[in-house]
């Protein structure tokens, strides 16, 4: 009985030493909360505004999440004024910092054997760069200085709240430069990929302008500044494109990007055809269709003594439902058919390699 009186006794006096604020929790044996203004935080103050600047840059090296050598990109290091009227000599003062207001306070930019009782150390650190206009963060932070001296005395200061933003050190109130035209490929699967990278902070939105040989419409698509590389999916096979980027803002449109050239590739013709034929002499087709950018799809069949002749033309549908199948009824009993299936573009019409034979009992 006298030994659990005891620990209780023991945890009594443990807890009684014991003082918390916010996440800090001080063991006063060792650490003196300051109440009396041994360690002052003189700048920044409560609730301050710390502001990183963006700055354009002509030199990154790309990486996976940045592929162009020029964008904005910032590497800064705040600083706290602190004025440390402790007894003793300080030995070393320490940051501890709680990021987004929320979790465990981590330590953060120390300082050994300061020359003065008044001295600056780090608190906060902010390291990022991106190829695009639109990044916007404020974070919320929360920090506090331990200072140790020569007679063990460990003294923290009160916490100070502080706000993270982000802005551009770069002013622009012109248009933007031309984008550096990068890349231009045809994907097997039916795209054509265009890549650049901007070369002018402030920019809203990218034109993508593309024109075939020989037509006199220019096609242009336009969308937010988010990206750095656009696709299109209808495009002309066999047609020789020509493809330039502009940039936008508020202030105007850049000039033109070089001109990226390219021959786009034979179109990719209805594939695996087969035919069955039901009951009543019904013809049954189906095909596998990985065709875009076409106008129409032609079912055309001959017998044994004619040549092909369309049989119907079938809409284009949606962009990825193309038509792959018909029924014909038109067939005659006793005859032998023969059936293929073509694509139709504004430059041609592109049939299937082999056709397929029936027999209608």
């Amino acid at each position: 009985m006298k030994r659990f009186l005891l620990l209780i006794c023991v945890a009594a006096l443990y807890m009684a030493g014991c003082t918390t604020e916010g996440d800090k929790i001080y063991n006063t044996y060792n650490i003196t909360p300051d109440s009396t203004g041994l360690v002052m935080i003189t700048n920044p103050t409560p609730g301050d505004t710390v502001v990183a600047l963006f700055n354009w840059v002509e030199c990154n090296h790309p990486s996976y999440y940045c592929q162009c050598p020029w964008g904005f990109t910032l590497d800064t290091t705040f600083t706290a004024t602190v004025i440390a009227s402790v007894p003793g000599e300080i030995q070393d003062a320490q940051v501890y910092m709680q990021q987004y207001s929320y979790g465990s306070f981590a330590p953060f930019g120390p300082v050994l054997h300061p020359a003065s009782d008044t001295f600056n150390i780090d608190f906060c650190s902010a390291t990022s760069s991106f190829n695009y206009s639109s990044y916007h963060q404020d974070i919320r932070g929360n920090f506090y200085v331990q200072v140790s001296t020569s007679r063990g005395a460990n003294i923290v200061s009160r916490t100070i709240p502080f706000v993270l933003t982000y802005d551009y050190a770069v002013p622009s109130h012109a248009a933007p430069a031309a984008p550096a035209a990068d890349t231009l490929f045809e994907s097997p699967y039916g795209s054509l990929y265009v890549q650049w990278c901007a070369m002018s902070p402030r920019i809203d939105d990218f034109i993508v302008c593309r024109r075939a040989a020989g037509a006199a419409q220019i096609e242009a698509d336009t969308f937010p500044n988010q990206n750095w590389q656009y696709s299109v999916q209808d495009y002309l096979p066999l047609a020789n494109y020509s493809v330039w980027i502009k940039a936008s803002n508020e202030y105007g449109v850049s000039p033109a990007s070089d001109t990226l050239r390219l021959t786009t590739l034979p179109p990719v013709v209805p594939a695996e055809l087969g035919a069955w034929v039901h009951a009543g002499g019904i013809v049954e087709l189906q095909w596998q269709n990985r065709s875009r950018g076409f106008d129409s799809v032609l079912v055309a069949r001959r017998d044994t003594l004619s040549a092909f002749s369309t049989l119907c033309s079938l809409p284009r549908g949606e962009e990825y439902n193309p038509p792959t199948y018909y029924t014909d009824s038109t067939a005659v009993a006793h005859m032998v058919y023969f059936y293929k299936v073509g694509v139709v573009y504004p430059t041609g019409t592109w049939w299937t390699t082999d056709s397929v034979g029936v027999w209608i009992p």
